[in-house]
């Protein structure tokens, strides 16, 4: 049986630079309020929050790690709680416009549903993307919300034919 081709979608520039730039800016502060204030704590959380965003954002650029991938294994996110899900626990996959931001809703089976509990942050994205099961954030990708939908349909109507 022929493998299905893998494909992986990165972050763009946008994101890759500006949610650490974000983070840094938040050490800063904390910084800033480390010399001036007399209230270290809050200065201390400061510090370690941006620092924080600072690290697990740029993660990926460093390491040139996708955002977004799949494989003979399945689908894939780098989101916390987000683990691999199978082609075949998958029944669809679309693209969800919620005001200004794309998402990819995975639908998955109820034995699939069942077996795995979501995790609090896909519980956030499910709620924000107005979905029942699964979401993925497509914004802040290097390629159109459109394009990484339609690929990865493609990819599962790809799956199924091979079973």
């Amino acid at each position: 049986m022929p493998s299905r081709l893998s494909h992986s979608f990165f972050a763009s520039r946008l994101r890759v630079f500006l949610l650490p730039a974000l983070g840094l800016l938040v050490a800063l502060i904390g910084v800033v309020l480390l010399w001036g204030s007399p209230e270290r704590t809050s200065a201390w959380v400061g510090i370690g929050c941006g620092a924080f965003v600072t690290l697990w954002t740029s993660a990926p650029m460093w390491r040139r790690e996708p955002m977004i991938w799949f494989d003979d294994a399945g689908l894939q996110a780098r989101w916390p709680g987000f683990d691999v899900v199978a082609w075949h626990d998958i029944t669809s996959v679309r693209l969800v416009r919620v005001r200004r931001r794309a998402w990819l809703a995975v639908d998955r089976t109820a034995h699939a549903r069942s077996a795995a509990a979501r995790q609090p942050l896909q519980q956030v994205f499910a709620k924000l993307a107005k979905v029942d099961d699964l979401a993925i954030p497509l914004d802040g990708l290097q390629a159109r919300p459109e394009q990484v939908a339609a690929v990865i349909e493609l990819a599962l109507a790809h799956a199924r034919g091979q079973r």
